[in-house]
Parts: structure tokens; C-alpha cells; sequence
């Protein structure tokens, strides 16, 4: 047992390799590193080369629990610390002390034939070996603190924070109208005469706004655990990249396919992270953890309640899902899908193309509220907005002329 902990110990203090925890297993040690290219999972064993079927069947399940639990690659090394045997694949090395046999790993790991070595105090050099162990976990906890925090989903905490304080400040806005919908396009919400007016940003800010504590509260709860799933394994930009442009596509389906509707709120983005939770429990096999679907299964609950509240734009689920199902492809760390992805964005190029089209040539308003647009062209003014007050009341007059 003292030269497996001793190959152990390289790789772990050497490479970063972290030892996985394999309940009732004897003479093996099982090693990840997910971020080594080559070979993330190492299996360290002394038994010999030649193993039972049965233990064969039980090292695929084991490796795979790791692929799967750990999101890293499959690519296996298994070392066995046996003295004249043979490498029987090519996935194997036999190595002990001054001898070496299969697939030459060096490359990789230098000093590899030099871990094993006899000493004269066995029980000394495996009290030396357990204390470098000690001393290595005790320096993983304290880097891990502030790695949770670097690794942890703050543009989750950082959307919903920015999403609590526009809400706060929708508030104020109140003691101008009392009408929901005419605080939500004060403060960014989208509303189709305006966008067509030229205030086109209302596409964006629109995921930001929302002016119902329930709303607010169901949109808030499904963020942080989509987040906390979803931007570990995506990384902050990427995860940011599908919530915006979930976001956008959602309102720019409601200006393609809707009248003048008033409409706020997170949703589009959210639908998108859907997208890319069913194809992340794809890639990863997660469908097969049942703690795992069980979450899952919660926050798909979560977003189909967001569907039974009053003034639902289904039309910005529809786009925010179809955006995350495109841009899940396109993101995907599934090697065999190379000709899907490009296959993908020519596929999403013309989605945008078709798409910009329908905005472009769906501009006509069919239905008016004169009275809650004075009301927010009236605050615009109060606000000391004059100039886009002004600007907004001429560009409206044209879209009333045009309907006549």
C-alpha cells in the first residue's frame, strides 16, 4: 500500500490531482484532474493486470460516475503497481520500482519512474506521506474559499440584484400613476409604439423591469437555480451571453407576432437557460442522478408557474427558448457535435435574418392608449426628460396619423 500512496501523492501535488472518494474499495485509488487534457481520470491500483470481468464492469462504473459527477472528459489512464507484468491495452501502465512497461507517459508526467522507492522505516515514511496529504487539503480549503467565490454564479446574484433595485425603484414612480403597466414603461419596460417610436433599447431593458412583487419573487427563485447550475459549467460569459440574448429574442418575438402590448420581465432569458439545462443534463448524463432530475424537475415547476400569471407574453417564451436551444448547440463541449454547432449558427443567422425582417415590416399599431402615453410623456417632462419628452410626443403624433 505505501507505493500507491506514494504515486498518490505525485500526482496530486505535482499535477492537482484531487483523490475522488469511492466507497467499499480496496487496493485502488482513483485520481481527477478535469482540467488535464490528456488524462483527467487516473486509476492507481496494485492489483494484478489481469482482473476478473467483474472488476472491469465496476471500474466503467466508476469512471463514469466521475465523468458524470465531475463534468470532465472520459480519457483514462490506469496504472497498476505490479513488478514484471505486462500492459495488456493501451491504456495502461505497470510500473515499480526500476521497472516499466506500456504506453510512455513521461511526456506528461517526468519523474513518474522515480515515485517508487524503497525506504527503510515504512511507518515513517507513510506518517511523511499522510501529513504532505493533511497539508495539501488543509491548503485546498483555504484556496477553495475564495475559488467559490471566483467559480461561484455572481452574474446570477449580480442580474438579480440589478433586477430587486429596479423593481425598488418602480416604486417611486408610483406617486405619477397608479397604473401598473404606465410604471412599467416609465422605468424600461417594453411597450410596441414606443419601440417604434425609436426607443428600440425597451427590447433589452425590458428583462430587467418588473413591477409585481410575485412576479418579481417566481423570476428571482428560477434565476438563482438555473444559475447556480448552469453558470459553472456554461462560465460567466458564456451564461450572460444566453440569459441577454434570451432576453432580446423573447421581445423581439412579441414585436414580430404581437400588437401593442406592455411587457416586462425576465422570462425570455430564463426560457433560454431552460434550453441549456436540457442539453447540460444531456451532455452530462445528469438524467440518470436522481437527486439531480429531482432539482430539475423543481425548477422546471418553478417556470411553468411563471406561465399562469396574468399578462404572460408566451411569445417571449417561445423566442427565449428558441434561443437557448440555438446557442446551446453552439456552446456545446460535446466533441461529436462539431458539424451540429456549425450546422447551428448557419441556422441562427437566418432565424435573424427572418426574424429582422418581421420586426422591419410589422411596425403598424393597431391598438392606441392615448391616455397612458400622455401620462408617461407627462412624467418624461416632471422628470426633466424635455428634450426626449418633446421627441417622443412628435414621433407619436406620426404613428397616430399613420393608423388613421
Amino acid at each position: 500500500m505505501l507505493k500507491l500512496y506514494q504515486l498518490a501523492l505525485y500526482f496530486v501535488s505535482k499535477f492537482n490531482y484531487r483523490i475522488v472518494e469511492v466507497k467499499n474499495l480496496n487496493n485502488e485509488i482513483w485520481l481527477c484532474n478535469k482540467k488535464h487534457k490528456t488524462y483527467p481520470i487516473i486509476r492507481l491500483s496494485i492489483n494484478t493486470t489481469d482482473e476478473p470481468e467483474s472488476h472491469i464492469q465496476l471500474q466503467q462504473k466508476i469512471k463514469n460516475s466521475i465523468v458524470t459527477t465531475l463534468n470532465c472528459n472520459n480519457n483514462y489512464l490506469d496504472i497498476h503497481i505490479r513488478n514484471n507484468e505486462k500492459a495488456i491495452n493501451d491504456k495502461m501502465v505497470v510500473i515499480d520500482e526500476n521497472y516499466y512497461d506500456g504506453i510512455d507517459v513521461t511526456s506528461y508526467f517526468p519523474d513518474i519512474k522515480k515515485q517508487i522507492h524503497m525506504v527503510k522505516d515504512q511507518g515513517s515514511e507513510m506518517n511523511r506521506i499522510l501529513n504532505e496529504f493533511k497539508n495539501i487539503n488543509n491548503g485546498a480549503k483555504k484556496k477553495s474559499i475564495f475559488d467559490s467565490i471566483k467559480k461561484g454564479p455572481y452574474v446570477t446574484y449580480i442580474v438579480a440584484l440589478i433586477c430587486v433595485l429596479v423593481y425598488l425603484i418602480s416604486l417611486y414612480f408610483y406617486r405619477y400613476t397608479d397604473n401598473s403597466s404606465e410604471v412599467a414603461i416609465i422605468i424600461g419596460g417594453y411597450y410596441k409604439i414606443f419601440v417604434v417610436a425609436g426607443q428600440w433599447w425597451r427590447i433589452f431593458t425590458a428583462g430587467f423591469v418588473h413591477v409585481d412583487v410575485f412576479h418579481l419573487l417566481v423570476n428571482m427563485l428560477s434565476l438563482i437555480s438555473l444559475g447556480r447550475l448552469l453558470e459553472n459549467y456554461y462560465g460567466h460569459i458564456k451564461f450572460l451571453i444566453v440569459l441577454l440574448v434570451g432576453i432580446v429574442f423573447g421581445n423581439l418575438f412579441l414585436f414580430a407576432l404581437n400588437d401593442n402590448i406592455v411587457a416586462v420581465g425576465i422570462s425570455g432569458g430564463l426560457y433560454a437557460l431552460l434550453a441549456c439545462l436540457a442539453m447540460y443534463i444531456y451532455n452530462t448524463k445528469m438524467y440518470k442522478i436522481p437527486a439531480v432530475m429531482h432539482n430539475v424537475i423543481y425548477i422546471f415547476l418553478v417556470n411553468l408557474m411563471i406561465n399562469l400569471l396574468p399578462s404572460i407574453g408566451y411569445y417571449a417564451h417561445l423566442g427565449g427558448f428558441i434561443a437557448g436551444i440555438l446557442l446551446a448547440f453552439i456552446f456545446t463541449k460535446n466533441s461529436n457535435w462539431v458539424s451540429l454547432k456549425n450546422n447551428t449558427i448557419i441556422v441562427g443567422i437566418i432565424l435573424c435574418i427572418v426574424l429582422g425582417y418581421k420586426c422591419m415590416t410589422n411596425t403598424f399599431i393597431n391598438t392606441l392608449y392615448a391616455k397612458s402615453d400622455m401620462t408617461v410623456i407627462e412624467t418624461y417632462n416632471s422628470l426633466g426628460l424635455k428634450e426626449t419628452s418633446l421627441k417622443l410626443f412628435i414621433r407619436l403624433n406620426s404613428i397616430y396619423e399613420e393608423t388613421k
